[in-house]
């Protein structure tokens, strides 16, 4: 059965040009959300698909998003099933597996008949999806990570601060659940479908980061709490084989924080995506008060959304 796109239109007199979402439904009645922001520019440079990190929803991105959006690029943000948002399911049943077939569902019936080049922006625990599907998916010109994890068990054992030995292990008297930035999730689930699906270790990106074609641009924190930095330059000479490392100090894993950290690192991912053209022309950085309006009108869609969502 195919998928069901469902177009929902910002009809507010006061929406943001460009704005609309998208519900995919699949045979199973589950829906993923999705924002469509389209740039005011003449001649769009591209698409850019961002996929969200572990507990974070599509409009929380919006900063990234608007960013991108006043520098020529049509922005894709969604909700994976299972997470926190408009998306159908909860947390405790979070898997990367889950991730990566959301980020192919939504580019197959969203962005499948464009011709604009595609950008793929993660974050901190999507990035492993992006690496793995930019290693068989052909429709990709760049993947940009921030903060991006390369070793997916050390990372949440940091967090949790609990070892994930005795799931890879399946001891039956190990605890049900596993917190990770303070959502449950099914700790047994998790941790089979990373080990399934070739996301669990610094070994399997390193296979990953082999294996790809796509030019990877790696936003990295030196001091980052939560990503050993020793693991990322294991993969340096892999990711600057046609892509760039880039080591940003003053810089923690948690990048929501501070806005000022988070304006710097979309400046950042705006100049991986643009390359040299960047140089040449600078780019656009709207002003905060700008964007926190922006978000706010934003935010009213987002609620008109959820009510139109409830109604299927």
């Amino acid at each position: 059965m195919p998928i069901e796109k469902i177009r929902i239109e910002n009809t507010d007199k006061n929406a943001l040009p460009g704005d609309c979402a998208y519900i995919l439904k699949n045979e199973s009645n589950q829906k993923i959300f999705v924002f469509e922001t389209t740039t005011r520019h003449d001649k769009p440079k591209g698409n850019v698909l961002i996929i969200p990190p572990f507990a974070v929803n599509a409009h929380s991105l919006f900063l990234f998003s608007y960013y991108f959006q006043a520098n020529g690029y049509n922005v894709y943000r969604f909700d994976g099933i299972n997470s926190v948002g408009l998306s159908t399911g909860t947390m405790e049943n979070y898997t990367l597996g889950q991730l990566e077939k959301d980020t192919a569902q939504v580019i197959d019936s969203v962005l499948a008949d464009s011709d604009l080049p595609l950008t793929i922006l993660t974050q901190s625990l999507s990035f492993p999806v992006g690496l793995k599907y930019s290693t068989y998916a052909g429709c990709i010109s760049k993947l940009i990570s921030i903060v991006g994890v390369v070793d997916v068990k050390d990372t949440v054992e940091r967090v949790s601060e609990e070892s994930l030995d005795p799931y890879v292990l399946k001891d039956p008297a190990a605890p049900k659940y596993l917190t990770v930035f303070g959502h449950d999730s099914i700790a047994q689930a998790f941790v089979d479908d990373i080990i399934k699906n070739s996301m669990s270790n610094v070994e399997d990106s390193i296979s990953h980061f082999t294996k790809t074609n796509v030019p990877i641009y790696m936003i990295s924190a030196k001091d980052d709490e939560y990503v050993n930095y020793e693991d990322v330059l294991k993969c340096r000479d892999l990711i600057e084989k046609n892509g760039k490392l880039i080591e940003v100090p003053d810089a923690g894993h948690m990048i929501g924080r501070s806005l000022f950290i988070m304006k710097k690192l979309a400046a950042l991912a705006i100049e991986c995506a643009l390359g040299e053209e960047s140089a040449k022309a600078g780019i656009n950085l709207p002003k905060l008060t700008d964007v926190v309006k922006a978000a706010s009108l934003e935010a009213d869609f987002a609620n008109y959304c959820e009510a139109q969502i409830s109604l299927l």
